[in-house]
């Protein structure tokens, strides 16, 4: 099925119906997936969580009236997409998360059980021509709250996995995002679940969408508080199929199936083992 009518499936309904779509999706692919649930929140789980070195997320709920296309339909797409190549990859997990329109829930509810040593997050990436992303690194082992790492060299941040402090692998995605993809690096993003992860004591990635004019923005001020973003999401104007860049949606596909790929290297998996078993001690 083509992106956008794979993204046209899952958009125009309600948040219940969006879970029972991707269900039904995965199931007639024949891709097995666990239901991880509490009193607030619903995620479907693809993959075993307490094995995965990374975890690739997204929100699937919808804002109540919103098409849901950009938010957060053109992750949900992404993923599916990822998961039908990478779905029994090992070490690696894909979640849908539900309610970040609504207190992050679901989010708190895996994020407080599992331990991944990288989190992907993606979050709308539909809605403009440039892939932008953000990376916020663990809280260090005294405790220190979870760091901004906008202006952390990505060299250094791999350097700080001799001290115990990262894994390594957001340094090597980053180096992915900006290098070879020519990402936008920024220093913040709109709240939502990667804000709440990073609090919760993890290493997250996120990876967004921003129309032209307000890329030029963040190149110019460095910050968000004159862009438009908003419009591409919840209940905004642009929130809406017929506004979706696809070539955006497949360049944040290409370059984590990209990343995937370049995390079968046996030294990435060795270095990663040995923050592992280093941090359970």
């Amino acid at each position: 099925m083509a992106m956008k009518e794979l993204l046209r499936s899952i958009s125009y309904c309600s948040t219940a119906e969006r879970r029972e779509r991707i269900c039904r999706i995965l199931s007639d692919k024949g891709i097995a997936y666990d239901i991880e649930r509490d009193d607030k929140a619903i995620n479907l789980v693809v993959g075993d969580p307490a094995e995965s070195l990374v975890t690739i997320c997204g929100h699937y709920d919808i804002v109540p009236g919103s098409c849901g296309a950009n938010d957060n339909g053109s992750s949900c797409t992404v993923m599916l997409d990822l998961i039908e190549k990478f779905y029994d990859e090992p070490g690696l997990c894909f979640v849908f998360l539900d309610r970040e329109e609504s207190g992050f829930y679901g989010s708190s509810l895996h994020f407080s059980r599992y331990n991944p040593a990288l989190t992907v997050n993606l979050d709308v990436v539909g809605g403009g021509e440039h892939l932008v992303y953000q990376t916020m690194v663990r809280g260090y082992e005294d405790g220190s709250c979870p760091t901004d790492s906008h202006n952390v060299d990505p060299m250094e941040r791999l350097a700080s996995l001799l001290e115990g402090k990262s894994c390594g692998l957001a340094g090597f995605l980053d180096m992915f995002a900006c290098q070879r993809f020519h990402a936008l690096k920024v220093s913040s993003l709109p709240m939502c679940d990667t804000h709440n992860i990073a609090r919760l004591g993890h290493e997250v990635v996120t990876f967004s969408a921003f129309p032209e004019k307000d890329a030029a923005i963040i190149r110019k001020t460095g910050n968000l508080s004159c862009t438009e973003v908003i419009k591409y999401m919840h209940n905004g104007c642009y929130d809406d199929i017929e506004y979706i860049c696809t070539d955006t949606m497949q360049e944040v596909e290409d370059l984590l199936e990209f990343f995937i790929v370049s995390c079968r290297d046996d030294g990435m998996r060795c270095m990663v083992g040995r923050y592992l078993n280093r941090a359970s001690r």
